[in-house]
Order: structure tokens, then C-alpha cells, then sequence
């Protein structure tokens, strides 16, 4: 979050206050997918710990056309660490199934699988194309169709009425979708399912892949853009990072269906995405070589520069790169909060 443009600033003031305060909180930072470890743990006075243990081995794949491509790790060209595995099974024509999305889930047989997608109106969409694609395929199974049925009346009992259109009939079918347009309770009981096995098939935005525990067996990015542009790394990794249930499976599998041909522009797009490093962590106070004014929480950076120029330890207590301001403060602050007694 601190390296989020909108949430960052905020968070990272915020800090900044509870470093300085003379009763010092514990503070436990967790990432996954972050750079400039050893920048973070000086501000924070932290000790650092690394490992790169994975307790269920991920194996990282891309769909073109139709054909499974897998990454290989290790020392191979950065242009190409993709080789051609197998083609998919086409269980559908490409009518009802034109990017093989349907026939990606039907081979996880049951398996809970997570598939991320650009907005909540195409999380909807597909959700509603493998309930129907995927729903007369599976064998009946009395206790999860009354485990299903359970889950939507207490659903019906906490809204106090029906669920979002087309919700119920997913959750029947084992299928469901998960945004931010649904209610806490739609939300809450959707999670519930997915983790409980009710729900196999999870259909969201890429805001799930941050902040919810919800690992599947398989999980399927359906394209490379998620929100409002490309899928960044540090992105990509905390969504495939989902796949991959420790004591329930031997392996996770992550899946990212591509556009156009092999060698074309997004092929050349994905493959650099899978093999460039993770960005380092930076301060979202001081984006370029000034400090962006117009952003609304203008008055929290303020507030971290007061604080630091009365705190007796502001050389630890500075936010990342905070320091870097000081021939800056006159001018990076609002004109409104300039003043001749302003402590900055």
C-alpha cells in the first residue's frame, strides 16, 4: 500500500506520526511482491527477515490461440521463457467459448478456481458463461447443491431481500462473482462459499488479489489488462500467488490468457512480465522531482513535515525520502497552509 498512488501518501504520513510517537506500537510489514526491503526496514527500524519458501510450488502458463505456452525458470533468454506445452482442449466450439475460458476451468474438474477480470461488469459476464457453459456438465451432488441452497437463505437473510441479479443462479451452479459493486453481506457470503469448497469457481477484479486470503487451486487472469491499464509485476504476482492450497493440493497453477499471435506485440508484453523484477519500493510523496499538490490528502503530508520538525529523532523517523524535501518545503506545501510562524 505505501507504494500505491492513492493510498500511499496517506498511509505513509500516517506512519510517520506512529514512528514518532513516544509510545511506540508494534508494526509487523508483510510483501510479497516489493523491492527495496532494505530501504522500508531502516524507516521503519525494523529487522528484516527474507525467504523464499513456497509451501505448494506454483507452475506459471500463458494461452495464445488456443495453445498452453509454460514458463521456465532458470537461466534462459529474458526474450523467451516460454516454450509450447500442449493445446488446449476445446470441450466448447468457439462460438460459445471464443477464448477457451470455459474449457480452462472444466479441466480444474471441481478444483476451486480463481479467475480475475478487467471490470465487475466482465467479472459478471464470464461468472454468467461458465454457469451456463459449465453448469449441465457437472454431476449432481445432493450435499453441495443443499450447501448452496443454505448459503443464499442466510445471504437472503442478512440483505433483507434478494441478492444482486444473477448471483443466485451462479451459486447454484458452484459459480459466483466478487467486486466492489456487491453489498458487505454479498461479499462476506460469497467468501464464505469460495473458502468452504461450496463455490469452485470465483470470478473477480484484481482488487482480490490484495488484503483476502482466498487461495484456489488454479488461477486464470483472462487478460493482460486488469483495471485500468496492464497488469504490473508486483500486480501479477499477488494474483498468481493465490494459486496454490497448502494441504490441499501438491501444486498451483496460474494461467494468463493473451490476445493476437505468439511473437506478436502482447506476446512480447507477456513474456516481459514474466521474467522482469519487482520494482522497488517508492515514496508516493515525492512522485517526480516535486511533490504532486493537487492530490486531496495534501494536508497529511503537511501534517508528517510538522511532525518531523519537532521530533528529536526526525532522521529515523522520516518517511522514505522525506528527508530529500527540506530545500523543497516552501514550495511543495499548499499556499493556504504557508505561513511566517509555520513551523515548515
Amino acid at each position: 500500500m505505501v507504494a500505491d498512488p492513492n493510498r500511499g501518501p496517506g498511509l505513509e504520513a500516517a506512519l510517520s506520526k506512529v514512528l514518532a510517537s513516544r509510545h511506540r506500537p508494534q508494526i509487523i510489514a508483510m510483501s510479497a511482491t516489493m523491492g527495496g526491503l532494505q530501504t522500508l526496514s531502516e524507516w521503519l527500524q525494523a529487522r528484516m527477515f527474507l525467504t523464499n519458501f513456497r509451501p505448494v510450488p506454483l507452475t506459471e502458463h500463458v494461452v495464445f490461440q488456443g495453445t498452453v505456452y509454460m514458463k521456465v525458470h532458470g537461466n534462459v533468454d529474458v526474450d523467451s521463457p516460454l516454450v509450447r506445452l500442449r493445446t488446449l482442449d476445446r470441450c466448447f466450439d468457439r462460438r460459445s467459448d471464443p477464448d477457451g475460458i470455459a474449457a480452462l476451468v472444466a479441466e480444474a474438474e471441481g478444483q476451486s478456481v480463481l479467475v480475475f477480470c478487467v471490470s465487475r461488469r466482465a467479472c459478471e459476464a464470464c461468472a454468467a458463461l461458465l454457469t451456463d457453459r459449465l453448469g449441465s456438465r457437472r454431476p449432481e451432488d445432493l450435499r453441495l447443491t443443499l450447501a448452496r441452497q443454505e448459503l443464499l437463505a442466510d445471504m437472503r437473510g442478512e440483505l433483507g431481500g434478494e441478492p444482486t441479479p444473477g448471483l443466485s443462479d451462479c451459486i447454484l451452479h458452484g459459480v459466483a462473482f466478487h467486486h466492489a459493486g456487491l453489498t458487505v453481506e454479498e461479499r462476506t457470503g460469497v467468501e464464505q462459499g469460495f473458502r468452504a469448497g461450496i463455490i469452485s469457481v470465483l470470478t473477480a477484479t484484481s482488487t482480490l488479489a490484495a488484503g483476502i486470503n482466498l487461495p484456489a487451486q488454479r488461477v486464470i487472469l483472462r487478460s493482460l489488462h486488469q483495471g485500468p491499464g496492464p497488469v504490473r509485476r508486483a500486480q501479477y504476482l499477488q494474483m498468481v500467488g493465490r494459486a496454490g492450497r497448502a494441504g490441499l493440493a501438491q501444486t498451483g497453477e496460474s494461467f494468463l490468457m493473451g490476445r493476437g499471435a505468439p511473437g506478436g506485440q502482447e506476446w512480447e508484453a507477456v513474456s516481459r512480465l514474466l521474467v522482469e523484477p519487482v520494482p522497488p519500493l517508492t515514496s508516493q510523496l515525492l512522485p517526480g522531482e516535486r511533490m504532486n499538490t493537487s492530490r486531496q490528502d495534501a494536508h497529511l503530508v503537511e501534517q508528517g513535515l510538522r511532525t518531523l520538525s519537532t521530533c528529536p529523532y526526525s532522521a529515523r523517523c522520516a518517511p522514505i525520502l522525506m528527508l530529500s524535501l527540506a530545500p523543497l518545503l516552501p514550495d511543495c506545501l499548499p499556499a493556504t497552509s504557508r505561513s511566517p510562524t509555520s513551523p515548515v
